[in-house]
This record gives C-alpha cells, sequence and structure tokens, in this order.
C-alpha cells in the first residue's frame, strides 16, 4: 500500500480531533452545545453533585413541562433574576432521598455548647479552649461523649431558658444521658490510652448533670436532699478512680490544662485559718474539737477522715474569700473527702451531717453557677430536720451564713 502522503496524515488528524472534540462534553449548563447538534443526551449532569431540575433526569416530570415555560425561565434568568438561577439547582434525588433529616434540636444543643455551656464547666480561661474544642473533637470518635455534651447542653437550657420549652429539653437530656451512661458502662471495665480521655471527662459531666438536674421538693422525703447529695459525692469519688486510672494518657494530651487547673493551690496550710473571717474560723475550730470528742467516745470513729473534711472546708473557704468563684470548689471538697467520711454520711451519723452543714456554705457562695443553684438551702434545711436539738446549735454558723442572720431557730423558720 502507498505511503499517506503527511499533508493528508495531517488532515485525517484534524479531522479526528474535530469529531472527537463533537463526541466530548463542553461542559455547559444546562445542556453542552456539542450534545444538542447531536441530538443525544447529555451524560455530564449525571455525574455532578448538582444537577439542574430542567434537565432530562426524571422524564415525566420533564415531559410535563411546556417548551415555552422553560425558554421563558430561561429569559427571565438572562434579564437579571439572580434568585431564579438558584432555583434550578437541585441535588441528585437518590442523595436526597438516602440522607437522614437533620436533628435540629441536636444543632442547637451543639450550638449551645460551644456558645455558651463550655464555659460552665472550664475552670479558667487556660481551659477554655479544652472544652469548646478539644472535648467535641474528642466525643467524634466516641458517642457517649457526645451525647454527654448534648444532655448537659438541654440541661442547661433547661435551668436558664424560658419555662416554655423546659420540659422539651429535659426530655432530650435524659434522653442522651440514658444513652450516653448505656454506652460508658459498657466501657468501664476497659479504659485505656484510646478512651481514657473522654471517659474521665464524661465522668465529670456525668457530676456535673447530677448536681445540675432540677429535683422536686418531696413533702414525704424532707430529708431526701441529703441522699441525693451523697449520691453526687459517690459520684465523684468515680470520677477520681477514672483519672487515677486515665491520669498519664491526660497529662500528656491536648487535655492537660485541665488536670493543671485541677490541683492549683489546694492543699492545706496551717496557715489557712488565719486567712477566714473570726466567725468561719470559731465554727471550724469547734467541728475539730466535736471530731477529737467523738474520737474518745466512739472506738468506731475516725477521726482523721472527719478532720480532713473539716481541714478541707477551711481550704475551699479561703478560696472563697480570696474572690475565687469557680465550680470546682465545691467538687475539689467532695474529691478530698475519704471513704470513711462517706460511710458516715450514707449512716447519716450527726456529726458528718454537721460537717456537711458546713461544706453547704460552700455551695451557697457559688450557687450563681447554674449547676449548683438550689442545693444549699435544700440539704441544709433536711439537715436541720434530721438533727436533734443537741445538735442543731453545731449548725449555728451556716444557718446565718446561708439563710441570713436571724434565721436560727425551729424548723419552720428554714
Amino acid at each position: 500500500m502507498d505511503e499517506i502522503p503527511l499533508a493528508k496524515k495531517l488532515l485525517l488528524y484534524t479531522n479526528l480531533l474535530a469529531y472527537s472534540s463533537l463526541l466530548q462534553c463542553d461542559e455547559r449548563r444546562p445542556r453542552c452545545a456539542n450534545c444538542a447538534k447531536r441530538q443525544s443526551e447529555c451524560q455530564y449532569a449525571s455525574e455532578a453533585p448538582i444537577i439542574w431540575t430542567n434537565q432530562d433526569v426524571n422524564r415525566s416530570r420533564a415531559s410535563s413541562t411546556p417548551a415555552s415555560d422553560c425558554q421563558e425561565e430561561d429569559k427571565r434568568i438572562s434579564t437579571g433574576d439572580p434568585f431564579l438561577f438558584f432555583g434550578r439547582l437541585s441535588m441528585d434525588s437518590s442523595a436526597v432521598h438516602s440522607t437522614p433529616d437533620l436533628n435540629l434540636l441536636d444543632l442547637e444543643l451543639m450550638m449551645q455548647w460551644c456558645n455558651s455551656t463550655y464555659r460552665t464547666l472550664s475552670r479558667e480561661e487556660r481551659t477554655d479552649h479544652t472544652w469548646q474544642v478539644i472535648v467535641p473533637q474528642e466525643a467524634l470518635s466516641h458517642p457517649f461523649l457526645m451525647h454527654g455534651i448534648l444532655a448537659i447542653s438541654a440541661l442547661h437550657l433547661a435551668r436558664i431558658g424560658s419555662e416554655t420549652h423546659r420540659a422539651m429539653y429535659i426530655s432530650s437530656a435524659i434522653s442522651h444521658q440514658n444513652q450516653a451512661l448505656a454506652l460508658f458502662r459498657g466501657l468501664l471495665g476497659d479504659i485505656n490510652s484510646s478512651n481514657g480521655k473522654a471517659m474521665f471527662i464524661f465522668s465529670s459531666m456525668v457530676t456535673v448533670f447530677a448536681f445540675g438536674f432540677p429535683h422536686t421538693p418531696d413533702a414525704a422525703e424532707p430529708l431526701a436532699p441529703i441522699d441525693d447529695l451523697y449520691q453526687v459525692l459517690v459520684l465523684c469519688n468515680g470520677m477520681v478512680q477514672i483519672l487515677s486510672t486515665a491520669h498519664s494518657w491526660i497529662r500528656d494530651s491536648d487535655m492537660a490544662p485541665i488536670l493543671h487547673a485541677n490541683n492549683d493551690g489546694f492543699t492545706p496550710s496551717p496557715s489557712d485559718d488565719a486567712k477566714l473571717s473570726d466567725d468561719a474560723r470559731r465554727a471550724l475550730q469547734q467541728l475539730r474539737e466535736i471530731n477529737d470528742i467523738y474520737a474518745e467516745r466512739d472506738p468506731g470513729h475516725d477521726p482523721v477522715a472527719c478532720r480532713t473534711a473539716i481541714d478541707n472546708i477551711g481550704v475551699m473557704l479561703v478560696k472563697l474569700e480570696s474572690g475565687l468563684t469557680m465550680p470546682n470548689i465545691a467538687v475539689r471538697w467532695i474529691v478530698r473527702c475519704r471513704d470513711k467520711y462517706l460511710e458516715f454520711l450514707r449512716a447519716r451519723t450527726p456529726l458528718a451531717l454537721v460537717i456537711l452543714s458546713h461544706y453547704c456554705v460552700i455551695l451557697h457562695r457559688v450557687r450563681h453557677h447554674w449547676w449548683l443553684a438550689g442545693w444549699s438551702t435544700r440539704v441544709l434545711k433536711a439537715i436541720w430536720l434530721s438533727l436533734g436539738n443537741e445538735w442543731r446549735h453545731y449548725l449555728s454558723w451556716a444557718m446565718s451564713e446561708v439563710f441570713g442572720p436571724g434565721r436560727f431557730g425551729d424548723s419552720e423558720s428554714v
């Protein structure tokens, strides 16, 4: 066969390129020019995430739209109707039907956390970023922590919002907390480097939830607030146990600022009492004297456990009187309580209750934090009702601090 001249080769190549260009889609929308010339269906749109609603993707819809209407719509776009342009865009119908609806309440709760609620758990400015950003990031890998965040946010809105939506937020808080606890409990036997940070953070949230959940006064159980607070104390001790397991993982992570804020400046000192008001100093000294008397009379008494509880009330009061009103002051006293003191409190021994009444002063000083509001008055009144007259005069200072001067008297006055 004779060799094809170079000129003819170039002509053939040019013709092939021209023909190839006719086969290719030029990506114009709603229909490419090449496809229109070939009078074929354009396949480009089916590969893109956004399609044109007047394109022949849904043939039944396209066939029902008169050509004159499409022409009129094109004319309106060309004459400057910018909003109509967006009206012609739509997601692929299969993607729309396979995507679940947005849970707007959960989105509201996450916005609430990032805008406001995180601050109510943060100790100070250096831990703000941890609670606002790092904790939600950690929650993306741990559903129980995500449910915990949403539960606290819902509870926060229920406490500070209008009465209209209060029931809805409480219901959401309970639902998320129940789901979180179900997942959390299953992991308690396997706390490791992967979940340790999330487990500790959630355990601290459980304490906040227990403090913040609204309690309705029960006339039939006037002493119930004591048991309620005891349960919170037990939860706090559980948080300490988890922290002891996960401490090294938290210490070496981006959540380390939380540990530093927890430990700063809360070590008891002999000079603490000198920084207190005269009334507070006398009240604590009286507690120490009662503790010593108990130790002489009762072989089963643990004076060290009660003395530790008393001394740490002094530490927290010094912090409060110096102007520090962070909510963790209330929690710090709890986590420093020894197990034996908790046993005495569970048994409602008079000395344990008197010590707890002085802790109510701490709760009263930080009552402006939404999740601590109301506890001081509820618990102190219950302690008053549970003690006989021989013990009530030891409550004098606490009653005056919480209910105001002149309210120390019979139970009806509180």
